[in-house]
């Protein structure tokens, strides 16, 4: 590229300005670097607590019936399954009953070298119940499914380190207090269900026996009879008092299972962590902020310094007739566009 070319195009103009804008371009990282300092003391920190929870799998007791087996028998007879979904737990702890518990309930913390107890809405200094909700749910606290580990994630971040911490285990304590209410809630369905059940079946074994106990009352000799019908009616009946003693013996199985169900309280959640005093602030980050604004007043100062060196450039006349051919050129080229010349042949 020949000389004048080069120092007539845009790198020429960067190089000329940093040439001769150095020092100024040094005080601007110096006065970016304390900048981002300022910032840094000055941000409100802020501290997160996280805490997962794993998908639980646990047994019943006694039975060795699995939860989801047992929420088969609820789904079995139409009543809504117990076991919930973790992806749903997100939208569960959003709830508005859940966000209002967290929000309502008093935590005990320090502050400013005191202990203080008071709840979360008060800390936010949000009297609206509405607004609570909607700051909570969007800058205090989050939720997410972890798809590598399967795990449900709560993270609550706040102005305290302690008090994130009861935050996110408030929340773990609420979704366990959901679930187990829910699966109380099925086994009271089917503890009914399976009661009514029992009480026919065991109607049902009654009258069988009753039927069978008739049979060989008549027909006492049915043991050395010939009689092909009379053994195959015997052998009848007998086989539906077996079947009614089976079913029989099954359901007061379950019974027992749903009644133990609707009193057990037993953790239904499987977690992995919980959430602890976070040692340190999760913002301000230093090396974000520090980082971030230096190199912006950095390259801040250099468009400064280029615009500079081309305003100069354009009152001496130096570059002012290339921009005038560079504009010409453009001109040209849009007006040889064939939707231009469509355009103008219509309006013609």
């Amino acid at each position: 590229m020949p000389e004048d070319k080069w120092n007539n195009s845009v790198a020429g103009v960067f190089r000329d300005a940093l040439s001769g804008g150095k020092y100024f371009l040094l005080l601007t990282a110096i006065v970016s670097f304390l900048a981002s300092l300022t910032v840094f003391f000055i941000s409100e920190k802020r501290y997160s607590s996280t805490a997962s929870i794993l998908p639980s799998s646990s047994e019943i007791a006694d039975g060795g019936i699995t939860e989801e087996s047992f929420a088969d028998l609820g789904a079995l007879i139409g009543i809504k399954q117990s076991g919930t979904e973790m992806i749903l737990y997100p939208d569960i702890l959003r709830s508005r009953t859940i966000s209002l518990d967290i929000l309502k309930e008093s935590y005990t913390f320090s502050e400013d070298g005191r202990e203080v107890t008071r709840s979360l809405q008060e800390h936010l200094g949000i009297e609206s119940d509405e607004a609570a909700q909607i700051i909570l749910n969007s800058r205090v606290s989050s939720f997410w499914i972890d798809k590598s580990a399967m795990a449900l994630v709560i993270r609550v971040t706040t102005d305290n380190p302690v008090l994130s911490a009861a935050v996110v285990n408030a929340y773990i304590d609420r979704l366990e207090r959901y679930n187990r209410e829910q699966r109380r809630s099925l086994s009271r369905e089917v503890h009914a269900f399976v009661g009514k059940k029992l009480e026919s079946s065991r109607d049902e074994l009654l009258r069988a026996d009753e039927v069978l106990r008739d049979f060989r009352e008549i027909n006492r000799d049915y043991a050395i009879s010939t009689e092909p019908g009379l053994l195959m009616q015997m052998r009848r009946l007998e086989r539906r008092v077996r079947i009614g003693q089976a079913l029989y013996f099954e359901l007061s199985r379950q019974y027992e299972k749903a009644a133990f169900e609707m009193n057990r309280d037993t953790p239904t959640l499987n977690i992995l962590d919980r959430g602890t005093v976070p040692a340190a602030p999760s913002w301000p980050d230093p090396f974000q902020i520090i980082l971030s604004i230096t190199l912006a007043g950095i390259f801040a100062g250099i468009f400064f310094l280029a615009a500079r060196e081309g305003l100069r450039r354009w009152v001496s006349g130096r570059d002012r007739d290339e921009v005038r051919a560079l504009l010409a050129q453009i001109s040209a080229d849009i007006g040889r566009m064939p939707f231009i010349h469509a355009g103008n042949n219509r309006n013609g």
